[in-house]
């Protein structure tokens, strides 16, 4: 019940059709989902990373549904937070910690918003993550003898492993650990196997069909994984080769030097600092920063007190894995050059959130009274945590928990669709915004003088019949004829304020005369 209350009131504040702070960024995923080309947009328009997957699964929805594309965008998003949602539930036995599970994944923190936002890559790439995850639990406990589910497990965590991280290049964090942990857990068994094979007692006979049976399914086994890494490994080279720009202060050698990344963790002890001490403008970040500290010392004392006892078992082996690949996301972080070119946003520490919470939540699973903690402290311990995820919730815009919410930005622009056929220029930020209530007629650009993602959405604007050009941010009035991408435009009519947007009809005059 709980669940499914907190799954509502996020869909209803942020769903991109709902959301009132729907943005430009955002408004790209929608337009990808109606003019999806592949192989050239295999990558979100512009860049080099965040793979298309949720316009891709998008645009194959929009030919069977009745929906809208922002609609259908919206759905797919949450589809995506709901399945990475049920997949690491699977590591919790208490619906306590399920609970706090959905605060942390629907409600994030004011800072890691854009969790549950469309233009980001966090909730597909969790999505794929779990599915990772539990083929790979279901894997540990598969019996050797069968093969064919042992092969399929491994296909199916390493497909979601690759497309986690064409999503999203900081899954190669889990991905890489995910190989350690393979690697060393086959060499031990091979090791095992070896010394049981030499046992006194066996037959040569018993050694020798142990051996090949053992053989056969190792090969196998083996071979399925090389297979795949091979392949999953020529998709990633592929769809970097297609993206449409590639940017040289992004990528394995756009690494800082030790200078910057003095610099950078500076800058991050600043804002926690400020956030500890209520600087942000925000209390309830800060009261949950606070419990947050609180936490992870009486979690830590429990961890360290209890993890050999025979009740800490529950899962436990997937703490250091998601405490390495927090650990190794914040140095990738601090290594990537485009962290300080970005100003080191929140946002990116978004998956060491989910890494740590998650890492916290299976220690919190395990403590049991009394075998491990005590009626009154477990109550007690249960109390923070709860109480830190509710402030962590609490840190998000009123409008989330209130009757009221103001209104959505769809339904803000729908006067755009009376306007037929017709190209749109503008600011960056306006521009792609003018494109989310009909993509089926309408096109959108930011001006030449800003920077564009989409080519063909260029030559698509200047065809159109009539160009609005929107003067939010960018012009002081409209001139009678203004050239652009090398066309030159004429005013057609008078300015009108449309949408809330101030912005007047031209036509391009060098198609015409051509």
């Amino acid at each position: 019940m709980f669940i499914v209350l907190i799954f509502i009131l996020s869909f209803r504040a942020f769903a991109g059709f709902l959301a009132p702070d729907f943005d430009a960024d955002q408004a790209v995923h929608v337009m990808m989902a109606y003019d999806l080309q592949l192989p050239e947009d295999l990558y979100y328009w512009g860049q080099s990373r965040l793979g298309s997957l949720l316009p891709i699964v998008s645009h194959w929805l929009l030919k069977i549904s009745p929906f809208t594309p922002l609609e259908v965008v919206s759905y797919v998003q949450y589809g995506f937070l709901a399945i990475s949602f049920f997949c690491f539930i699977r590591l919790f036995r208490k619906p306590i910690t399920k609970v706090v599970f959905a605060l942390i994944c629907f409600l994030p923190p004011q800072p890691f918003l854009k969790l549950v936002e469309v233009a980001h890559p966090y909730a597909p790439q969790f999505a794929l993550l779990g599915i990772a995850l539990v083929s790979a639990d279901q894997l540990i406990t598969t019996p050797e003898s069968n093969t064919i589910k042992k092969n399929v497990l491994s296909f199916v965590a390493l497909v979601s492993l690759i497309l986690s991280v064409w999503v999203s290049d900081l899954s190669l964090v889990p991905k890489g650990l995910a190989a350690i942990l393979v690697v060393s857990t086959f060499l031990q068994r091979y090791r095992k196997s070896n010394k049981q094979n030499r046992f006194v007692g066996e037959t040569l006979a018993h050694q020798s069909q142990d051996a090949t049976l053992k053989l056969l399914r190792t090969s196998s086994i083996v071979i399925c994984t090389f297979v795949t890494l091979l392949l999953g490994s020529a998709f990633l080279v592929y769809a970097k080769s297609t993206a449409s720009q590639q940017d040289e202060n992004y990528g394995i050698l756009a690494i800082n030097g030790l200078d910057v990344i003095a610099d950078i963790v500076r800058s991050i002890l600043v804002a926690v600092s400020h956030t500890f001490l209520f600087q942000v403008g925000n209390p309830f970040l800060s009261l949950y920063a606070i419990a947050v500290l609180g936490l992870v010392f009486v979690l830590a004392y429990y961890w360290f007190q209890a993890r050999h006892t025979p009740v800490f078992t529950n899962r436990t082996y997937w703490i250091p894995f998601f405490l390495g690949s927090a650990i190794g996301s914040f140095f990738l972080i601090l290594l990537s050059r485009w962290t300080l070119i970005q100003s080191t946003p929140p946002r990116y520490f978004i998956g060491i959130y989910i890494f740590l919470w998650l890492a916290a939540l299976i220690v919190f699973d395990n403590l049991r009274s009394p075998e491990l903690i005590r009626e009154n402290a477990l109550r007690r311990v249960t109390t923070l945590l709860v109480l830190t995820a509710l402030l962590g919730s609490l840190s998000l815009p009123e409008y989330v928990f209130a009757l009221e919410k103001p209104q959505s930005r769809f339904s803000m622009l729908q006067p755009i669709a009376t306007l037929g056929q017709a190209g749109f220029i503008g600011e960056y930020w306006a521009s792609y915004l003018m494109c989310i209530v009909a993509p089926e007629q309408t096109s959108c650009t930011p001006h030449d003088q800003s920077f564009f993602r989409c080519g063909r959405c260029v030559q698509a604007v200047l065809a159109s019949p009539i160009i609005y050009l929107v003067e939010r941010d960018w012009l002081e009035s409209f001139p009678e004829e203004i050239e652009q991408f090398g066309q030159r435009l004429e005013k057609q009519g008078k300015v009108k304020k449309i949408a809330g947007y101030w912005m007047a009809p031209y036509r391009n005059m060098t198609v015409s005369k051509n």
